[in-house]
C-alpha cells in the first residue's frame, strides 16, 4: 500500500466523518470536534484520483449516522443542529436546491430512482427528487435509528423502543410487512445492516448480533456480544459475513460461527472484493483519555478468507482516546481501488489498495 494523496483540512483539529461517492468524486463531511448543535460543518468534493478540491461548502451539521447520499447529479444530505431537515445539493457544484423540515432525529437516507427515503424520528418520508413528499407513515412511540433497502426496494429499519425491533416496510405503501423483536431493553442498532437475498444481518450496539429471514423476519440466529460495540457488516467469501470493530470476525452466514478473529479493529472498509478487507488496527496499549497524545494505528490489507495480512501502511495523528472505541464513523472507504481514510486528524489520505504481498 502506497500513498496517493494527502488533503489537508481547514483546520489541524478537522474530523472527516460522513461521506459520499460516486463518478470519481468523494464528498465528506469535515468538521472540529464538538457537540453536533454547535459545530460548523464543511462539505468538501475530493477527486478520489488525485485528492484535488472540487468544490467546498459550509453547512449545518449533519446526523449521526447515514446522514449523506449521493446519486447522479443529486446529493441529499440529513442535518441536525437548530433545525432537523432534508436537503438537496447539486451534487457536481454543491448549490443548494431544497430544504425539507424534519421531525425526531434524522438516522438515515438513500436514494431509490426518482424517490428519496428518509428516517427520523418515529416516521419514514418518502420525497421526490426536488423534495417534495410523497408519502410518510408514523410508528407511534418508536425511535428509527437505521435504514437499509432489500433487493426489491423494500425499507428495513430498527427501532429501540417497544417490542417491534426490526422492521421491514413496503416501498410502495409504507405498510409494516414483518417485525421482529430483539431481547433486552435500551438497545438500538445504528450502523447500516447488511441486506442479501435471503437474510438481513445486524451488529451494532446491542447484546445481540442478528441475521434474520428478509422475507418472513424470522430470526435465523442470535449471537450474544458486546454491548455498546459499533460496527459495520460486510459480506465475505463463500457464504460468510465480515462484522464488528474492536474484533474484526469472518462468521458463517448459516449460524454464526466464527472462522477468525482480528483484535483491535477500529475500522474496517470493503474493497469491492470479498476475498479483500482493509482493517486499520491499533496498537496494544491500554485506554486513556488523552485527546492531544497520538497513538499508532496500521492500516492492513487482508485475506478475508484467513484473515492474513496481504500489505499494510502506518498511519499518524490518530487520536489515543480513540484507542479503545469505534471509529466506523469516520471516512475509511475503498473508492475505485482506493483507500480514503480520514482516521488521522486534521487530513485525509488515500492509499493504493494492491495485492502484492511486499509490506510496505
Amino acid at each position: 500500500m502506497h500513498e496517493v494523496w494527502d488533503h489537508r483540512g481547514a483546520t489541524a483539529q478537522d474530523e472527516a466523518r460522513h461521506w459520499a461517492a460516486a463518478d470519481g468524486t468523494v464528498i465528506v463531511e469535515t468538521r472540529p470536534p464538538g457537540s453536533f448543535a454547535e459545530a460548523v460543518t464543511t462539505l468538501t468534493a475530493l477527486d478520489v484520483a488525485t485528492g484535488a478540491v472540487l468544490w467546498r461548502r459550509t453547512c449545518p451539521p449533519l446526523g449521526p449516522n447515514q446522514a449523506i447520499v449521493v446519486d447522479g447529479d443529486l446529493l441529499a444530505v440529513l442535518h441536525v443542529g437548530q433545525r432537523l431537515q432534508a436537503c438537496g445539493y447539486d451534487a457536481a457544484t454543491g448549490a443548494e436546491l431544497w430544504t425539507h423540515p424534519l421531525t425526531g432525529e434524522p438516522r438515515g437516507v438513500a436514494v431509490l430512482g426518482q424517490e428519496i427515503v428518509v428516517v427520523s424520528g418515529s416516521s419514514i418520508r418518502r420525497l421526490g427528487r426536488d423534495g417534495r413528499l410523497l408519502g410518510r407513515t408514523d410508528l407511534a412511540g418508536s425511535a428509527l435509528t437505521t435504514l437499509a433497502v432489500t433487493d426489491d426496494g423494500d425499507i428495513i429499519t430498527a427501532n429501540g423502543r417497544g417490542r417491534q425491533n426490526i422492521l421491514r416496510f413496503s416501498r410502495d405503501t409504507l405498510d409494516v410487512l414483518w417485525a421482529t423483536r430483539v431481547p433486552g431493553e435500551q438497545w438500538t442498532y445504528r450502523h447500516t445492516p447488511l441486506v442479501t437475498c435471503d437474510s438481513v444481518y445486524f451488529h451494532s450496539y446491542s447484546l445481540w448480533a442478528m441475521a434474520v429471514d428478509v422475507v418472513t423476519g424470522e430470526v435465523r440466529w442470535r449471537k450474544k456480544k458486546a454491548a455498546g460495540r459499533g460496527g459495520v457488516v460486510l459480506p465475505g467469501p463463500d457464504e460468510t459475513v465480515l462484522w464488528g470493530t474492536d474484533g474484526l470476525a469472518r462468521v458463517r452466514s448459516q449460524d454464526g460461527k466464527a472462522l477468525w478473529q482480528k483484535r483491535r479493529v477500529v475500522a474496517v472498509t470493503g474493497t469491492g472484493d470479498p476475498d479483500r478487507v482493509v482493517i486499520a488496527r491499533r496498537a496494544d496499549v491500554p485506554y486513556a483519555f488523552a485527546p492531544e497524545e497520538r497513538i499508532d494505528v496500521r492500516v492492513e490489507l487482508l485475506d478475508a478468507r484467513m484473515g492474513d495480512t496481504v500489505s499494510g501502511v502506518d498511519l499518524v495523528g490518530v487520536r489515543r482516546h480513540w484507542v479503545d472505541g469505534d471509529m466506523s464513523g469516520r471516512l475509511f472507504a475503498v473508492i475505485g481501488g482506493v483507500l480514503v481514510s480520514g482516521l488521522e486528524t486534521g487530513r485525509v489520505r488515500a492509499f493504493t489498495v494492491a495485492t502484492a504481498t511486499a509490506d510496505s
